[in-house]
């Protein structure tokens, strides 16, 4: 079942049940209050009768003959009284009821309940609540007068009745109403939620140029530009993957070719030295292998699962290290190197992938230079600057306009790869890489100084 059929179900049945329970507690409460009204009223209009009673001439009694003056029950019927009431003069073992409605009986008052609370009264079938007082007259002492003031059970049950219809009437009308608001806020709330969706599967097939569009401004809306920088990001990273195996099938052309063709004229006799042939196939598979190591390299910093292992090192003992590596091929290439460290300076980085960025810029530089590499560290503004230079012919133009773009280092002359590692090892280190030419390539590696 779809949610926003559940949603509905579930709005409907709350709606119904809350105002099928509040319904519940009204007509009790409701109940009892009108009960309690009418127990104080049978109670009031019993009073104001039995203190009418004593009045002269009210009351006749002559032997076993008892009477109520016509005048004063045609007065009683005139006060318009709320409930039922009868009069019952007791003498000796004899009653005699009055004011009593002529569908009853007066037998059914003649053993009435001697009681001052409300009672039930059971009269033929039906059921009454009743009130009775008594009290006596100075002049027949020797009569006692009761009124008994009643009122049907199903007049109270009558509008309990009517209170529970009208709420329910309020209980279908609220709850048609909540279906259909409901149903309005359906395409409100759940339409977006199809776009979104109909978006995530549209980049899960790679379709990126799939537009969200949604006009509301609420989370809707955020979601669905989260999705889109999402979308937009992912493309991106796929054209990088797309790029990342093109450059692989290009830059292992080379040395693959150069390989094939020696081996070939090896296996034919074509090549008269072939010891030689053999070194350079070596070297060539050496230079593929670097070329393969390189791009794995790359790919594990740029998966972002990269192991590194962050402390606090001394910057120039470092450098020092990954120049004393390099001092045979310094000899070899009749090139001179100008670092003079000045004191401790101490930064927090991975040691290992920190050489690895250090160790790709001279190997660059050395492809490039005449005969000078420079390294200077200072410090400025709280961040050490390692600047690695040499005396070469610089740097391409597009390289530095396109700010080491992967598409300027694709054409950067073959030093792109080194350069996209140290650029990713220093984002790692929430430092940055910066080129410029300045007599020659200018490497800038900015870092941030740890407190000792």
């Amino acid at each position: 079942m779809r949610i926003n059929k559940r949603l509905m179900i579930v709005n409907i049945t709350v709606t119904i049940l809350s105002m099928l329970l509040l319904s519940l507690v009204i007509t009790s409460v409701l109940k009892q209050y009108y009960e309690e009204d009418v127990r104080n009223k049978l109670m009031e209009e019993n009073s104001k009768i039995l203190s009418w009673l004593p009045y002269k001439d009210v009351i006749d009694v002559q032997d076993d003959e008892m009477s109520i003056s016509k005048e004063f029950l045609s007065v009683m019927n005139k006060q318009n009284l709320d409930y039922n009431y009868v009069i019952v003069i007791k003498k000796d073992k004899k009653n005699e009821v009055f004011g009593l409605d002529h569908e009853i009986s007066p037998e059914s008052f003649m053993n009435y309940q001697d009681s001052k609370d409300i009672y039930d009264l059971k009269i033929d079938t039906t059921d009454f609540l009743a009130f009775n007082d008594s009290t006596t007259l100075s002049k027949f002492t020797e009569v006692e007068l009761s009124v008994i003031t009643y009122i049907e059970n199903n007049v109270i049950d009558e509008l309990i009745f009517q209170i529970s219809f009208v709420l329910i009437g309020a209980v279908i009308a609220i709850s048609i109403f909540s279906f259909l608001m409901t149903h309005y806020y359906d395409k409100k709330l759940i339409e977006p939620v199809h776009k979104l969706v109909e978006a995530t599967k549209d980049i899960a097939n790679k379709n990126f140029s799939q537009e969200i569009d949604i006009s509301s401004d609420d989370e809707f809306k955020i979601l669905a530009d989260a999705i889109l920088e999402m979308s937009f990001k992912l493309q991106k990273k796929d054209i990088e993957q797309r790029e990342f195996y093109e450059n692989i099938s290009h830059e292992v052309k080379t040395p693959l070719t150069i390989i094939s063709s020696y081996a070939q004229g090896i296996q034919r006799g074509i090549i008269d030295n072939s010891e030689e042939a053999l070194d350079t196939i070596v070297m060539e598979c050496s230079r593929l292998k670097k070329l393969l190591e390189d791009y794995i390299y790359l790919s594990k910093l740029e998966s972002k699962e990269f192991p590194y292992h962050f402390e606090k090192s001394d910057l120039n003992d470092l450098i020092g290290s990954v120049l004393n590596t390099f001092q045979n091929v310094f000899v070899l290439g009749g090139v001179e190197v100008e670092f003079s460290p000045n004191g401790k300076i101490i930064v927090e980085l991975d040691q290992h992938s920190f050489k690895r960025a250090l160790s790709n810029i001279i190997l660059n530089c050395m492809r490039y230079t005449k005969d000078a590499l420079k390294i200077d560290v200072s410090e400025e503004s709280g961040a050490i600057l390692i600047r690695i230079s040499d005396n070469g012919p610089g740097f391409n133009p597009t390289l530095l306009e396109q700010n080491i773009s992967r598409e300027a280092l694709k054409k950067s002359d073959g030093n792109g790869l080194g350069i996209s590692i140290v650029n990713n090892i220093m984002k790692a280190h929430q430092g940055e890489l910066t080129l410029s030419n300045h007599n020659g390539a200018v490497y800038c590696l900015k870092l941030i100084k740890s407190i000792e």
